[in-house]
């Protein structure tokens, strides 16, 4: 997984917890950046979450969206 890359958000759990911070499963959005630690930084469409489009989520919440 790399900046740029799409992915894709998988856990229902996540988003039925904390709807305003995960966007609901199947979601796409883009890798900004990725933290030292299992976290990635990703741009989630406008309204798919609580707050702006930028979520820093577990790389394990997502799977990349082969083109």
């Amino acid at each position: 997984m790399n900046p740029g890359d799409k992915v894709r958000f998988t856990s229902a759990g996540a988003h039925e917890r904390y709807p305003w911070f995960y966007p609901a499963p199947g979601t796409v959005g883009t890798v900004d950046r990725i933290a030292e630690d299992h976290n990635i930084w990703v741009r989630w469409p406008d309204g798919s979450t609580y707050a702006p489009y930028l979520w820093c989520c577990s790389k394990y919440h997502v799977e990349v969206v082969e083109e």
